[in-house]
């Protein structure tokens, strides 16, 4: 990283700048394990982005990630014919 990359990182993530990443997101991907996607997202940001701004800066104040979002899931799917 650079020395202006390394500055730019220290700064906080404003409320704007976390729903406009949202917005570059790209859509039809698949759910994450809280089972909400994009589309949830834009349609209830007014109700619920703030709280993940807030959850947001206490991630990063505590430098530590929820347990829940510690972990990782993975669905097996049965091919068809096997």
């Amino acid at each position: 990283m650079t020395e202006a990359e390394r500055e730019a990182n220290k700064e906080e993530i404003s409320l704007k700048e976390l729903k406009e990443t949202l917005e570059d997101a790209n859509s039809g991907k698949t759910q994450g394990i809280d089972g909400v996607n994009k589309d949830f997202l834009q349609r209830y940001w007014s109700q619920i982005g703030p709280t993940i701004y807030h959850a947001e800066k206490i991630f990063i104040n505590e430098e530590q990630l929820n347990h829940f979002l510690e972990t990782g899931l993975m669905k097996v799917l049965k091919k068809g014919g096997t």
